[in-house]
Protein backbone atom coordinates (compact mmCIF):
# COMPACT_ATOMS: atom_id res chain seq x y z
CA UNK A 1 0.00 0.00 0.00
CA UNK A 2 1.03 3.87 -0.62
CA UNK A 3 -1.10 5.11 2.15
CA UNK A 4 -2.05 3.72 5.68
CA UNK A 5 -3.88 4.64 8.49
CA UNK A 6 -7.71 5.93 9.83
CA UNK A 7 -8.01 7.67 6.68
CA UNK A 8 -11.38 8.15 4.04
CA UNK A 9 -9.30 8.08 1.01
CA UNK A 10 -10.84 8.54 -2.94
CA UNK A 11 -10.39 10.03 -6.22
CA UNK A 12 -6.23 9.05 -7.27
CA UNK A 13 -5.42 9.92 -10.19
CA UNK A 14 -1.68 9.38 -12.29
CA UNK A 15 0.18 12.51 -13.34
CA UNK A 16 1.15 12.33 -17.20
CA UNK A 17 4.41 10.95 -17.01
CA UNK A 18 3.30 8.10 -14.17
CA UNK A 19 5.79 8.96 -11.36
CA UNK A 20 2.89 10.70 -9.22
CA UNK A 21 -0.60 10.14 -7.42
CA UNK A 22 -3.00 12.77 -6.58
CA UNK A 23 -5.59 11.64 -3.85
CA UNK A 24 -8.34 13.39 -1.73
CA UNK A 25 -8.13 12.04 1.84
CA UNK A 26 -10.01 13.19 5.46
CA UNK A 27 -7.58 12.92 7.67
CA UNK A 28 -9.62 14.92 10.30
CA UNK A 29 -9.07 13.30 14.21
CA UNK A 30 -12.76 13.01 13.62
CA UNK A 31 -13.64 12.37 10.06
CA UNK A 32 -17.34 11.24 10.51
CA UNK A 33 -17.78 15.34 11.39
CA UNK A 34 -16.39 16.68 8.48
CA UNK A 35 -17.36 16.94 5.05
CA UNK A 36 -13.81 18.16 3.85
CA UNK A 37 -10.94 16.58 2.14
CA UNK A 38 -7.14 17.41 1.86
CA UNK A 39 -5.77 17.44 -1.74
CA UNK A 40 -2.53 15.46 -1.30
CA UNK A 41 0.44 14.52 -3.85
CA UNK A 42 3.16 11.68 -3.89
CA UNK A 43 5.17 9.84 -5.40
CA UNK A 44 4.36 6.22 -6.17
CA UNK A 45 6.31 4.56 -4.15
CA UNK A 46 5.86 2.88 -0.96
CA UNK A 47 8.40 5.07 1.09
CA UNK A 48 7.25 8.27 -0.43
CA UNK A 49 5.39 10.84 1.74
CA UNK A 50 2.21 12.53 0.53
CA UNK A 51 2.36 16.60 0.49
CA UNK A 52 -1.21 18.30 1.27
CA UNK A 53 -1.61 21.00 -0.87
CA UNK A 54 -5.30 22.26 0.92
CA UNK A 55 -8.08 21.55 2.54
CA UNK A 56 -11.51 22.04 1.02
CA UNK A 57 -14.82 20.44 0.10
CA UNK A 58 -14.23 18.84 -2.70
CA UNK A 59 -16.56 17.37 -5.60
CA UNK A 60 -16.39 13.39 -5.21
CA UNK A 61 -17.06 12.82 -8.44
CA UNK A 62 -14.74 10.86 -11.24
CA UNK A 63 -12.54 13.94 -12.27
CA UNK A 64 -12.54 15.19 -9.24
CA UNK A 65 -8.79 15.98 -9.46
CA UNK A 66 -7.40 16.31 -12.72
CA UNK A 67 -3.29 16.73 -13.90
CA UNK A 68 -2.65 20.17 -16.38
CA UNK A 69 -0.72 17.99 -19.29
CA UNK A 70 2.76 19.50 -18.39
CA UNK A 71 2.31 17.92 -14.64
CA UNK A 72 2.88 21.35 -13.00
CA UNK A 73 -0.97 21.65 -11.64
CA UNK A 74 -3.67 20.21 -10.40
CA UNK A 75 -7.34 20.75 -10.99
CA UNK A 76 -10.28 20.41 -8.61
CA UNK A 77 -13.47 21.60 -8.00
CA UNK A 78 -13.69 23.19 -4.44
CA UNK A 79 -15.82 24.84 -1.82
CA UNK A 80 -14.93 27.54 0.82
CA UNK A 81 -12.99 25.29 3.80
CA UNK A 82 -13.96 27.73 6.17
CA UNK A 83 -17.49 27.88 8.09
CA UNK A 84 -19.55 25.15 9.51
CA UNK A 85 -19.48 21.63 8.00
CA UNK A 86 -23.88 21.76 8.67
CA UNK A 87 -23.53 23.99 5.81
CA UNK A 88 -21.31 22.31 3.59
CA UNK A 89 -24.09 21.24 1.33
CA UNK A 90 -24.26 24.50 0.30
CA UNK A 91 -20.84 24.79 -0.77
CA UNK A 92 -20.15 26.63 -4.13
CA UNK A 93 -18.12 25.07 -5.94
CA UNK A 94 -15.47 26.36 -7.97
CA UNK A 95 -12.65 25.60 -10.03
CA UNK A 96 -9.18 26.13 -8.27
CA UNK A 97 -5.71 25.54 -10.31
CA UNK A 98 -3.15 23.93 -7.57
CA UNK A 99 0.35 24.34 -8.35
CA UNK A 100 1.66 20.75 -7.67
CA UNK A 101 5.34 22.42 -5.77
CA UNK A 102 2.80 23.86 -3.24
CA UNK A 103 1.51 27.29 -2.97
CA UNK A 104 -1.97 28.98 -3.05
CA UNK A 105 -4.67 28.03 -5.24
CA UNK A 106 -6.07 30.26 -8.41
CA UNK A 107 -9.63 30.79 -8.20
CA UNK A 108 -10.37 30.80 -11.70
CA UNK A 109 -14.47 31.05 -11.54
CA UNK A 110 -14.65 33.42 -8.74
CA UNK A 111 -16.94 35.29 -11.16
CA UNK A 112 -18.84 32.95 -11.95
CA UNK A 113 -22.06 32.70 -9.69
CA UNK A 114 -23.01 29.02 -10.57
CA UNK A 115 -21.25 26.50 -8.71
CA UNK A 116 -19.13 24.10 -11.32
CA UNK A 117 -18.82 19.91 -11.33
CA UNK A 118 -16.61 17.72 -13.06
CA UNK A 119 -15.59 15.59 -14.66
CA UNK A 120 -12.71 18.63 -15.32
CA UNK A 121 -10.52 17.77 -18.81
CA UNK A 122 -7.61 19.90 -20.13
CA UNK A 123 -7.29 20.11 -23.80
CA UNK A 124 -4.11 18.03 -25.15
CA UNK A 125 -2.07 21.28 -25.40
CA UNK A 126 -2.88 22.82 -22.02
CA UNK A 127 -4.65 25.67 -23.48
CA UNK A 128 -8.39 25.00 -21.54
CA UNK A 129 -10.11 23.51 -18.83
CA UNK A 130 -13.78 21.98 -20.10
CA UNK A 131 -16.03 21.57 -16.93
CA UNK A 132 -20.10 21.88 -16.06
CA UNK A 133 -21.91 24.60 -14.86
CA UNK A 134 -24.58 24.11 -12.93
CA UNK A 135 -26.85 26.98 -14.05
CA UNK A 136 -30.70 27.82 -13.29
CA UNK A 137 -32.42 24.61 -13.92
CA UNK A 138 -30.48 24.30 -16.83
CA UNK A 139 -26.51 22.62 -17.10
CA UNK A 140 -23.80 23.99 -20.09
CA UNK A 141 -20.36 22.97 -20.53
CA UNK A 142 -17.88 25.81 -20.25
CA UNK A 143 -14.23 26.23 -20.79
CA UNK A 144 -11.67 28.63 -19.25
CA UNK A 145 -8.11 29.24 -19.56
CA UNK A 146 -5.50 28.20 -16.77
CA UNK A 147 -4.62 32.22 -16.76
CA UNK A 148 -8.05 32.95 -16.11
CA UNK A 149 -10.06 35.14 -17.66
CA UNK A 150 -13.93 34.64 -19.97
CA UNK A 151 -15.42 31.37 -19.52
CA UNK A 152 -16.78 30.29 -22.34
CA UNK A 153 -19.87 28.23 -23.25
CA UNK A 154 -19.37 25.75 -25.05
CA UNK A 155 -23.41 25.00 -25.61
CA UNK A 156 -26.46 26.60 -24.42
CA UNK A 157 -30.36 25.84 -24.52
CA UNK A 158 -33.11 24.79 -21.86
CA UNK A 159 -31.06 21.49 -21.42
CA UNK A 160 -28.56 19.51 -19.25
CA UNK A 161 -25.41 19.17 -20.16
CA UNK A 162 -23.34 17.54 -18.58
CA UNK A 163 -20.31 14.30 -18.40
CA UNK A 164 -17.90 15.59 -21.17
CA UNK A 165 -15.49 13.88 -22.51
CA UNK A 166 -12.44 14.70 -24.52
CA UNK A 167 -10.75 13.55 -27.89
CA UNK A 168 -7.21 13.63 -28.38
CA UNK A 169 -8.28 15.94 -31.11
CA UNK A 170 -10.12 18.08 -28.93
CA UNK A 171 -13.47 17.44 -29.67
CA UNK A 172 -15.89 17.09 -26.79
CA UNK A 173 -18.46 14.57 -25.71
CA UNK A 174 -21.33 14.62 -23.81
CA UNK A 175 -24.73 13.83 -22.65
CA UNK A 176 -27.66 16.19 -23.26
CA UNK A 177 -31.18 16.15 -22.75
CA UNK A 178 -34.57 18.43 -21.69
CA UNK A 179 -38.11 17.01 -20.65
CA UNK A 180 -39.04 15.68 -23.50
CA UNK A 181 -35.89 14.18 -24.79
CA UNK A 182 -33.94 12.15 -22.65
CA UNK A 183 -30.37 11.97 -22.33
CA UNK A 184 -28.00 11.12 -25.45
CA UNK A 185 -25.01 11.05 -26.45
CA UNK A 186 -23.81 14.28 -28.35
CA UNK A 187 -20.43 15.63 -30.12
CA UNK A 188 -19.24 18.79 -30.55
CA UNK A 189 -16.78 19.73 -33.16
CA UNK A 190 -15.71 23.28 -33.89
CA UNK A 191 -18.52 24.77 -31.58
CA UNK A 192 -20.62 22.53 -34.46
CA UNK A 193 -23.30 20.15 -32.27
CA UNK A 194 -24.08 16.56 -33.31
CA UNK A 195 -26.62 14.04 -31.78
CA UNK A 196 -24.65 10.97 -31.73
CA UNK A 197 -26.93 8.03 -30.18
CA UNK A 198 -30.90 7.45 -31.07
CA UNK A 199 -31.40 5.39 -27.77
CA UNK A 200 -34.89 6.46 -26.87
CA UNK A 201 -36.25 7.55 -30.25
CA UNK A 202 -38.04 4.24 -30.29
CA UNK A 203 -39.11 4.60 -26.72
CA UNK A 204 -40.56 8.05 -27.54
CA UNK A 205 -42.02 7.23 -30.83
CA UNK A 206 -44.66 5.03 -28.61
CA UNK A 207 -45.42 7.68 -25.80
CA UNK A 208 -47.10 10.93 -25.00
CA UNK A 209 -44.94 12.93 -22.62
CA UNK A 210 -46.56 16.04 -20.82
CA UNK A 211 -45.57 19.68 -21.88
CA UNK A 212 -43.68 21.30 -19.30
CA UNK A 213 -42.98 25.00 -18.32
CA UNK A 214 -40.51 26.92 -16.41
CA UNK A 215 -41.94 28.98 -13.43
CA UNK A 216 -40.27 31.14 -11.31
CA UNK A 217 -41.89 33.42 -8.01
CA UNK A 218 -40.27 35.36 -5.32
CA UNK A 219 -39.81 33.56 -2.00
Amino acid sequence: PLTSGNHDEGAPTWSSDGRYIAFLSNRASEPDRTDTSGIYVMEATPTSKARLLGTYYVGQESGALTWSPDGKWLAAAVGDSGGPSKFGAYQMHRLALFPVQGGPPKILTHKLDRPIRGPLLWTPDGSQIIFTVLDDRTNWIGSVAPGGGKISALTSGRNVSKSPSLAKDGSIAFLSGDSLHPLEVNFLENRSLHKVTQQNDEWLGNVNLGLTEDFSCTS
